[in-house]
């Protein structure tokens, strides 16, 4: 999760004094995601929109 946090370029805005609530999926739907495509080894394979 902490790895797509930081690709999609949120982590600057959850470090911020606001409170948030974050819904993510479990290690595995990323996984999955990965899956999905051939050419998609990292989570920095993935576009951003996407994430």
């Amino acid at each position: 999760m902490f790895t797509a946090v930081r690709r999609a370029d949120l982590a600057s805005v959850l470090s911020s004094p606001c409170s948030y609530a974050v819904f993510a999926t479990a290690n595995d739907a990323f996984q999955a995601l990965l899956n999905s495509n051939s050419s998609r080894n990292t989570l920095a394979d993935v576009p951003q929109l996407l994430l």
